[in-house]
């Protein structure tokens, strides 16, 4: 895959290609009672039967075919094809990925790199025209998603002062919403967490925090547990709420964001991240609330 284009075949297809098989999928005979519908590369695959519903919307013909009810739709005809080269893109972007995931800032120029090209595949005629294409589309923003940072107008973490966190998810109200749900999961007897929720938000919006989080998971000599913190964050790259390339330089982020039960900075994160626990204070407690999100 050393000169594989990402989304070179992707511009060809939603220009041309999808077109072509859209022409094919309402070929159909007058009167309808054959039904013409372009299958595979082998040619024409006749539907006998009476044609009862032709959906525009959303491509779809719906026919009877000895008495049962049957249906096509354009995405059929196209799914086979598309489906094996979003595969291929994936595992592309995930080499991609991996191959520079010991310099930060090659793997955010590489998620920036690949977000401009899928801004230009959602910005395409064909795109906007068919709806079930996002779907296919969406799966390859998740792997970008996952291990890059996202850049907003708000992101302000790009600069060298303020490095708060930024989900995965782009559309704005649904990032709210899901950190919404997450502050009052951590806020509930026993809290895990002591702060304003709006502090909460900008903490993982990518904008400057003042007092920051107080974490208050305490350990058996009833100091703040900080390795509960590390998992606590570990566990929301594990569940794609936040980019894996957080990991990369992580205790820079934890420092900035987060404080201890008694609202000081934290000290020794590196030791603590090196001593990193899979049964950690509270693990039960932080994977269910991780898990409902």
């Amino acid at each position: 895959m050393e000169n594989y284009t990402p989304f070179g075949f992707y511009r060809i297809f939603l220009e041309k290609d999808i077109y072509l098989e859209f022409d094919k999928f309402y070929f159909y005979s007058d009167p309808p009672d054959i039904l013409e519908c372009y299958s595979d590369k082998n040619g024409v695959t006749i539907y006998t039967g009476n044609i009862i519903e032709i959906d525009t919307k959303n491509h779809i013909i719906k026919y009877t075919d000895y008495s049962e009810i049957k249906e096509i739709s354009l995405e059929d005809s196209v799914n086979e094809r598309l489906s094996i080269e979003i595969d291929k893109t994936i595992k592309y972007i995930e080499k991609g990925f991996e191959e520079r995931l010991s310099n930060p800032t090659k793997v955010q120029l590489f998620g920036d790199f690949l977000r401009i090209g899928l801004k230009t595949i959602k910005e395409s005629k064909a795109f906007n025209e068919f709806s079930f294409l996002s779907k296919y589309f969406s799966d390859i923003e998740e792997v970008i998603n996952t291990y890059s940072i996202i850049k907003t107008d708000q992101n302000s973490s790009i600069n060298n002062s303020v490095f708060s966190f930024i989900l995965t998810l782009e559309d704005g109200v649904e990032s709210i919403g899901m950190l919404s749900n997450l502050y009052n999961e951590l806020i509930t007897s026993p809290a895990i967490i002591n702060c304003s929720k709006e502090e909460f938000i900008n903490a993982f919006t990518g904008k400057e925090v003042n007092e920051g989080i107080y974490w208050l998971v305490v350990g058996k000599n009833k100091l703040t547990n900080k390795i509960a913190l590390f998992y606590f964050i570990e566990k929301l790259i594990e569940n794609r709420n936040l980019a894996k390339s957080y990991l990369l330089d992580l205790n820079k982020y934890v420092k900035y964001v987060f404080r201890d039960k008694e609202g000081k900075e934290f000290k020794n994160l590196k030791q603590s991240k090196s001593t990193i626990s899979n049964n950690p204070t509270s693990k039960d407690r932080i994977d269910t609330i991780i898990s409902s999100l």
